[in-house]
């Protein structure tokens, strides 16, 4: 009888702990947009200049939100309940972005959902100037990495970016 038990025991932990083992059934299929809170205008496509005016012009925390087309096959709910980017260029840190609240994203649906990104600027005004300088001229020479943290049924996965150039990376995600 108690090995009967272990087994069960053994079982529902297996269960719970594969509930969403799956992570290649979650696909990020590209950002469609980055706005600022409270406006609907694209930061994606618009002057780069104007768009770092505008992040810049914010005094407390700079926040964008991303447009993700997301989808999620499992037959459960998957928060996002961590994630953190860094956009360097080998040397050094420019840029931090980190998930400002949790999202969610539906059981077998495929939509748009709304991540806003605190945005942290790394050595102010002149890092600032130098890393648009980069974005400008030398893309390739930016790398995107980071992670993000799912939860579902109580267990939490990580997912983790590799680094990739800034060019590759905006290719895979700003599509549309």
């Amino acid at each position: 009888m108690k090995k009967m038990l272990k087994l069960l025991c053994v079982a529902a932990v297996a269960f719970v702990l594969g509930g969403c083992n799956p992570i290649s059934k979650i696909k990020l299929h590209g950002v469609t947009n980055v706005s600022l809170p409270a406006s609907s205008t694209s930061v994606l496509g618009s002057d780069l200049g104007e768009a770092l005016t505008t992040l810049l012009s914010q005094t407390e925390t700079r926040t964008v939100v991303l447009s993700v087309d997301a989808e999620n096959e499992l037959g459960l709910n998957v928060r996002a309940v961590d994630a953190k980017f860094t956009l360097s260029d080998g040397k050094k840190v420019y840029a931090t972005a980190m998930l400002a609240e949790p999202v969610m994203l539906r059981h077998k649906t495929r939509s748009t959902v709304q991540v806003p990104m605190n945005v942290e600027i790394e050595g102010g005004m002149l890092s600032m100037l130098a890393l648009a300088r980069k974005v400008i001229q030398s893309p390739e020479s930016l790398t995107v990495q980071g992670e993000v943290v799912g939860k579902c049924m109580g267990v939490k996965k990580k997912k983790t970016l590799a680094p990739q150039p800034l060019s590759k990376f905006m290719s895979n995600f700003a599509k549309k």
